[in-house]
């Protein structure tokens, strides 16, 4: 047979090189994948927690309304607006 030209050796070091290259990027691309799932979670578990939060702040400004006090009762108003828009920007940027 005949010996090996170095054209053949360049191709097959390109071969291993890319052998192992493939290997690499399926590596990463697992890596990515459970990072990405970790992300969702975390960012749903973020979500259920602004929930109970606005909830119990919805609940706490029920209660200061019950009082009668004209400048309070106009502060929690106010208040109230504000959250009704956040949850309105909130359900927006979630339907997209």
């Amino acid at each position: 047979m005949d010996e090996p030209t170095a054209f053949n050796q360049l191709s097959l070091y390109a071969s291993i090189a890319s052998l192992i290259l493939a290997v690499i990027a399926i590596g990463l691309s697992v890596s990515v994948l459970r990072k990405s799932a970790q992300a969702a979670e975390m960012t749903t578990e973020a979500a259920r927690t602004a929930a109970k939060t606005t909830e119990l702040l919805e609940g706490l400004l029920e209660k200061l309304d019950a009082s009668n006090d004209r400048d309070t009762a106009e502060h929690i108003q106010a208040i109230k607006d504000q959250v009704a828009d956040l949850r309105r920007k909130g359900e927006r940027k979630s339907a997209s």
